[in-house]
C-alpha cells in the first residue's frame, strides 16, 4: 500500500509485541514492520520476516539489520513446531488458495498461548480506491460486475463472517476484529494516482471483462472522481481496514476429532424405568 496512515501503529498496539518474544512477520514486503517488531522484542527475541517477492526480500535485508528474511510462500513455509509467540501481518494475508490450510500451519507455529495480528481490507464501500474504480465500470457497462471478492485478493477477508469461520476452523479462538478507519495516498495527482490505480493487479483483473470502449473511457472519469481526494499535492482518499487478533487454542476441537484417544464427552447418567406393575 501507498502511504497508508496510522493502521500499522494501531495493529502493533493490538498485537502487544514484547521483549524476548519470537514472532514472524507474514508478507513483510522491505522490512517496514519487520524492523518495528524487532525494535519491541529486543535481541533476547526474535523476528522472521517471510515474504514471496524475493526482490522485496533483498531489499529488507539490506535497510533491516536483526531480523531474518526469508523469500518463501508462507501457507507452505515449514515453520518450527510451538516456536512462536506472534503472527503478525500488516494486509499479507489475504492471498491464499487454501486460507484454513494456511491459518492452520500458522496456529501450528504458535505457542499455546500463541495469538496471531492482522490486517486486511475491510468492506468495498469503505475503501475509494476500489469502489470508486468498480462504481464508474457499472457505469459504463451496466451489466458488468466485478469478480467474487471472497476469492484470494485484498477484500478476501471483506466480510467479517468469513473471517471468524476461517480462524474458527484454523483453530483460534477470541477472535476480534476492529474496522480502523484509515487514508491512502493514491498518488501525487489525479492522473498519477489514475496510473497506480489501474496497474494494481487486483483492479487490472478485475477490468479484464470489461468492454474495450469502456476501459478507454474509464481512466478519464476516474480522474475527474480522484480529483476530489486531491489536497495538499497528493490525491488522499478513505479507506478501511480490519485489524484481526485472535488466541491460539492448546487443543484444538478438530485435534480432538482426530485422535480417538481423546476423552470423549460426558454422558447424561440414563433415568432407570419404573417396572408395570
Amino acid at each position: 500500500m501507498d502511504g497508508t496512515d496510522s493502521s500499522a501503529e494501531r495493529l502493533l498496539e493490538l498485537a502487544q509485541p514484547a521483549a524476548g518474544e519470537h514472532v514472524a512477520d507474514i508478507g513483510c514486503g522491505a522490512g517496514g514492520s519487520a524492523r518495528a517488531l524487532y525494535e519491541r522484542v529486543g535481541p533476547r527475541g526474535s523476528v522472521l520476516g517471510i515474504d514471496i517477492s524475493a526482490s522485496l526480500i533483498a531489499a529488507a535485508r539490506e535497510r533491516v539489520h536483526g531480523v531474518r528474511f526469508v523469500a518463501a510462500d508462507a501457507a507452505r513455509h515449514r515453520f518450527a513446531a510451538r516456536g512462536l509467540d506472534l503472527v503478525f501481518s500488516q494486509f499479507g494475508m489475504t492471498f491464499f488458495t487454501d486460507p484454513v490450510a494456511a491459518f492452520g500451519r500458522f496456529h501450528g507455529a504458535l505457542a499455546s498461548t500463541g495469538r496471531i495480528a492482522f490486517a486486511c481490507f475491510g468492506p468495498i464501500t469503505h475503501n475509494a480506491w476500489a469502489d470508486v474504480v468498480f462504481g464508474l465500470a457499472r457505469e459504463l457497462v451496466p451489466r458488468w460486475r466485478p469478480p467474487p471478492l471472497d476469492d484470494r485478493g485484498p477484500f478476501a477477508f471483506h466480510q467479517r463472517e468469513r473471517l471468524g469461520l476461517v480462524l474458527d476452523a484454523a483453530g483460534f479462538h477470541d477472535v476480534r476484529c476492529v474496522l480502523h478507519a484509515m487514508t491512502e495516498r493514491l498518488g501525487a495527482t489525479p492522473a498519477d494516482a489514475v496510473a497506480r490505480v489501474l496497474a494494481r493487479p487486483f483492479i487490472a483483473a478485475s477490468l479484464a471483462t470489461l468492454e474495450r470502449e469502456a476501459r478507454h473511457e474509464l481512466p478519464a472519469r476516474l480522474a475527474a472522481a480522484f480529483a476530489a481526494f486531491a489536497k495538499g499535492g497528493a490525491v488522499i482518499a478513505p479507506a478501511a481496514a480490519w485489524l484481526v487478533t485472535a488466541r491460539a487454542t492448546a487443543s484444538p476441537r478438530r485435534t480432538a476429532r482426530a485422535y480417538p484417544s481423546a476423552a470423549p464427552s460426558p454422558r447424561r447418567p440414563r433415568r432407570r424405568r419404573r417396572a408395570r406393575s
